[in-house]
């Protein structure tokens, strides 16, 4: 399958020229729109994007009105700036370009905007029709990735958009916009607390990167799904060949472990598998067998005690048997309270609590048994 380029610099040339012809026929009937900027602070960025603009103004013959302020400007500067292009006739729109200084709350003069001059679409009156479904602007970098794929008839309707970010100018008005009835897509968000990022990028029909998470695995090109086309007459081979060759991969895209490992059989994993079975229940088997073999040693001693003080009570001292047999017994108990069910072995009869209270009585009683009775 060829890939295509979805070129954005043609698909703006195109663009700019619909809007030549829309705003002269506008200037025959005596409107001349008028777009505003202000630009808070000198970010390189911020203020090319912005320049971008009056460029693009200048040459659809739309008026455009610059509004500067240093990165020192207060909150009450910025704020008398947006009123007063709020109630400048010759402003048909303007924007706030973000982000602002640290210093300034941006929801607070983005609230200021009124939101019939809201060209960026990020008043929350315009946010809240976009969730709502209602006619209003729109964020210009959503609309502007709709309006691409569109003009290269890329199919939305019904596709699997994967959305990185969900910040407040881009990500997360994205995902509205590819789920209103018009675009009607099937949307996942992902943002810093996505679990396997790749994974989830490879089930997407469309990927827009909307953010990186400050991570420059995120978002890379090689993790989008790619779409091969069938091939017809690929020669049949049997279920063992292929995953001989190739381990499989279920729907989600997500690599099961166990089928990563085919072609490696010695791997010790599913020697381990094999003993203790798949999944959660098959890992806590083998966990329980692990303690229980590294709770043999403590309970052969213990027994070996009990034992040495019966062949002592039997054939040589009573007394220094029995007491013996009677440390054996007390090893055990606080052998069984130290240790989890899973490493008692045959100690484990009921609880901790009672196996332990059972085994320290028994010790205690033939320990005081061996110190009253007479030898």
């Amino acid at each position: 399958m060829t890939a295509e380029i979805l070129d954005g610099k043609a698909t703006a040339a195109a663009i700019k020229s619909e809007l030549g012809v829309r705003v002269a026929k506008l200037a025959e009937q005596g409107v001349v729109p008028g777009l505003g900027t202000i630009l808070v602070g000198d970010d390189p960025g911020s203020r090319a994007y912005v320049a971008g603009k009056h460029r693009d103004c200048a040459a659809v013959g739309i008026s455009s009105i610059q509004v500067e302020l240093p990165d020192t400007a207060t909150q009450d500067e910025i704020a008398a700036k947006v009123i007063e292009l709020n109630e400048n006739p010759d402003c048909t729109g303007f924007i706030v370009q973000l982000p602002l200084p640290k210093h300034v709350d941006t929801n607070e003069i983005l609230g200021l905007i009124d939101p019939l001059k809201d060209a960026d679409g990020l008043h929350p009156v315009s946010l809240g029709k976009l969730v709502l479904g209602q006619d209003g602007p729109l964020p210009c970098t959503p609309k502007g990735c709709v309006e691409l794929l569109r003009r290269y008839d890329v199919p939305i309707a019904g596709a699997h958009v994967v959305v990185i970010g969900r910040g407040v100018t881009a990500g997360r008005p994205m995902g509205l916009l590819f789920t209103r009835k018009s675009e009607n897509a099937t949307v996942t968000q992902c943002h810093t607390g996505t679990e396997d990022l790749a994974s989830v990028v490879r089930t997407g029909d469309i990927v827009i990167a909307a953010g990186r998470f400050g991570r420059p695995d995120h978002g890379r090109h090689d993790q989008a799904r790619r779409r091969t086309p069938r091939r017809r007459h690929q020669p049949e081979r049997g279920r063992q060949d292929r995953r001989r060759h190739r381990p499989s991969r279920p729907r989600g895209g997500k690599l099961d472990r166990a089928d990563a490992r085919r072609d490696r059989p010695d791997d010790p994993r599913d020697a381990a598998h094999q003993r203790g079975g798949s999944g959660r229940s098959g890992r806590r088997r083998l966990m329980a067998g692990e303690a229980q073999r590294r709770g043999e040693w403590p309970l052969a001693l213990s027994g070996l005690v009990s034992a040495a003080g019966l062949v002592i009570l039997t054939f040589y001292d009573w007394r220094n048997g029995i007491l013996l047999f009677a440390g054996g017994v007390l090893l055990a108990g606080l052998l069984r309270a130290a240790l989890g069910d899973d490493a008692a072995g045959l100690l484990h009869v009921r609880s901790r609590m009672f196996d332990t209270a059972l085994l320290l009585g028994v010790g205690a009683a033939i320990l005081l048994l061996g110190l009253i009775v007479p030898s």
